[in-house]
């Protein structure tokens, strides 16, 4: 009874109509060609001032034109400005950003919405900031961009922010969600009600005030929008002051539409024709073609007019609304009470249940193109047989050369490769792969695939997504992760005991299975950090990984300031000629990868090769007179013959050499 006092006051309000946005009868500019001609350089560029001039004429631009025509640049300049709203340190710049993607966006109107899904997430990340100037900018963006779409594609977005770790994040993230079902035009799908309510109430327990009163809030709207029903089973188990909170905030929440209203998105389109309220008897669901969406509501009630029986009983009911209003059409509104008692599960359920099966049908269904014997048939004929050979080979080296083959191979026949065989015949051999190197290559190859072949289809995402998905969890792939998150910490006190545990993992298992490279990267941001306990940090777990790298490393180092150097520098000499302590404890998978020798020592992929990749001696020989000079009678040029060679090798890239020496062979003569 409640739901349909809930329904009765909402419905008590159709005549509130949104004006129809003058933008739609301006004609669409093309503002592609007065863009800056800096703009991308300048908005990637490390100063602040001319990130924000070109933001400033971005904005000025954009300001100027009412009406934008959609053009793939703009989606570009979108995805840019979002990323500069999520990292530029300076808030001035996103401030402007955040301004410029609220003008793209009610200036391009329904064709921004393709782009919701790439920068909602980013520029939630940034409700994190404390000052109201941004967040308030922010704000104003995302009901922007939320005008451009439909609340039901918006709640998977949301979902990942709502379980986000930053309090900010959390409340922000929650207030954009109260806005939006407050002004949405579409309801809620009953689908999706669980996939929404879950987190909220898991909110409405957060340590975070704000956080939890705005749980409530959107609980509260979503209850007015689809009903008590629905939410019975999660309010019997909140605590009674929860659900005080959430029973406040459903009385005093408004919602333009309702769930029995309008159904999922689609159902909007048969809303458009609440102008015609005049004739509430004719079916005016047969006719979708206004585009007034704002009234749901009143469609709702002409069907259910014919269904209402007895007028006597209305006709009581309607001078109240009559005198509220004085308005004709209120006595319908009241006739539609009783009629939404009664009626009100079946006129819900009607809509619903056509709609939801029709888009699964038409989005999850696939079919396999071939079965797995006739792929592995076609496989033979199609790929090249020393790949197959090579991908089957017990030597990781020799299958990772047949992966080097196969991505040569795709690149020719890319576009018109039947990509599901492909799929399936890398699945059948790689996705049993323990080798990292050679799962990194595979993954190349199903990249190269999605992006360009155009047989690629559903049945090749279905035979891939399972196994990347499980690979998720690898840990050749967590420990670079790890960089990122730590990389933005604030707080010195996690930096610095982060970087410990670094350290002290170092120590403990070597640098097996490490890829030095970004490690590195990560330990000179850490460097430059203003705190002394995180430089000190940092330094000392540098040292721990110049013990098992050698000090070649310096050469990745050369663009710290002086004055760190020379510290770094002095750590280094400390430890000079001390040997690199052997690893005390083993990874699983780095194990499970390493051939084991005769000595029985496990010897793995060479951690060196990521960071100084070994290069062809014959290769640094070409294009030089090194050889002609070493068969030269005069020893003077065999003498220069030879410092240009070691020159050569003293440059740090050419360093480390693969085992074939070929030509230099000529060169034993000196010997």
């Amino acid at each position: 009874d409640a739901a349909d006092e809930g329904e009765a006051e909402a419905d008590g309000h159709p005549e509130e109509l949104d004006l129809p946005d003058p933008r739609t009868l301006a004609e669409p500019v093309d503002i592609v060609p007065k863009l800056p001609s800096n703009m991308q350089a300048n908005l990637t560029s490390s100063k602040w001032k001319e990130r924000k001039e070109v933001l400033d004429e971005l904005l000025t631009l954009v300001n100027a034109t009412p009406r934008i025509q959609d053009a793939p640049e703009l989606a570009e300049l979108a995805k840019s400005l979002a990323t500069c709203i999520s990292k530029d340190a300076n808030i001035n710049c996103v401030v402007v950003a955040a301004h410029i993607i609220e003008g793209l966006a009610k200036g391009i109107m329904s064709p921004f919405g393709r782009l919701r899904e790439t920068i909602i997430p980013l520029m939630l990340e940034r409700l994190k900031e404390r000052k109201v100037n941004v967040t308030d900018a922010i704000g104003a963006a995302l009901d922007a961009v939320f005008s451009t779409t439909f609340l039901p594609d918006l709640i998977p977005d949301l979902i990942p922010a709502l379980g986000n770790k930053n309090p900010q994040i959390k409340e922000g993230t929650l207030k954009f969600l109260a806005r939006s079902l407050s002004t949405s035009t579409t309801p809620v799908q009953v689908a999706q009600i669980k996939t929404l309510t879950d987190p909220l109430a898991v909110l409405l327990e957060d340590g975070f005030e704000g956080a939890r009163n705005e749980a409530a809030v959107c609980l509260g709207l979503l209850m007015k929008m689809v009903g008590e029903r629905p939410l019975n089973a999660l309010m019997d188990g909140l605590a009674d002051v929860r659900k005080a909170k959430v029973k406040e905030a459903y009385e005093k929440a408004t919602v333009k539409c309702k769930a029995g209203a309008g159904g999922p998105p689609k159902a909007s389109v048969a809303a458009k024709e609440p102008p015609k309220k005049k004739a509430p008897s004719s079916k005016t669901t047969g006719a979708p073609k206004a585009e007034v969406v704002d009234v749901l509501m009143v469609d709702e009630e002409p069907p259910k007019k014919p269904l209402g029986k007895p007028p006597a009983r209305l006709t009581k009911k309607a001078p109240p609304p009559d005198s509220a209003e004085g308005n004709p059409p209120t006595g319908p509104s009241a006739k539609a009470a009783p009629a939404v008692k009664k009626l009100a599960p079946t006129a819900a359920a009607k809509p619903s249940k056509p709609a939801a099966p029709s888009a699964p049908g038409t989005l999850d269904t696939f079919k396999y193109k071939h079965t797995p014997e006739d792929a592995e048939g076609l496989a033979a004929e199609l790929i090249p047989a020393s790949i197959m050979e090579g991908l089957a080979d017990a030597n990781w080296k020799a299958r990772l050369a047949a992966c080097e083959e196969m991505q040569t191979w795709i690149e020719g026949v890319v576009e018109d490769v039947d990509a599901e065989v492909v799929v399936r015949a890398i699945a059948k051999k790689g996705w049993s792969e323990k080798n990292f190197q050679v799962s990194a290559k595979l993954y190349g190859i199903l990249t190269t695939l999605a992006e360009r072949c155009p047989s690629f289809g559903r049945s090749c995402v279905v035979l891939s997504t399972s196994h990347l998905s499980e690979k998720l969890g690898d840990m050749k792939l967590k420990k670079p992760a790890a960089y990122d998150p730590l990389g933005k910490q604030k707080a010195p006190k996690v930096l610095a005991d982060a970087l410990g545990w670094i350290d002290a993992a170092v120590i403990e298992f070597g640098i097996g299975g490490v890829s030095l490279r970004p490690l590195i990267e990560f330990l000179k941001a850490a460097l430059k950090n203003s705190n002394a306990a995180v430089r000190t940090s940092a330094t000392k777990t540098l040292v721990s990984v110049k013990l098992f790298a050698g000090s070649s490393i310096k050469d990745f180092l050369e663009d710290l300031n002086a004055q760190l150097l020379v510290t770094i520098q002095g750590e280094f000499d400390k430890v000079e000629g001390t040997p690199a302590p052997e690893p005390s404890r083993t990874s699983a998978d780095v194990a499970a990868l390493a051939p084991v020798t005769g000595g029985g020592v496990a010897k793995g992929p060479d951690p060196l090769d990521d960071l100084f990749p070994r290069v062809e001696i014959d290769g640094l020989l070409k294009g030089t007179t090194i050889l002609a000079d070493s068969k030269s009678d005069a020893w003077k040029s065999r003498k220069e013959a030879l410092e240009t060679l070691q020159a050569l090798l003293d440059q740090g890239a050419n360093k480390r050499l693969k085992p074939s020496i070929g030509k230099l062979l000529l060169i034993n003569q000196w010997l």
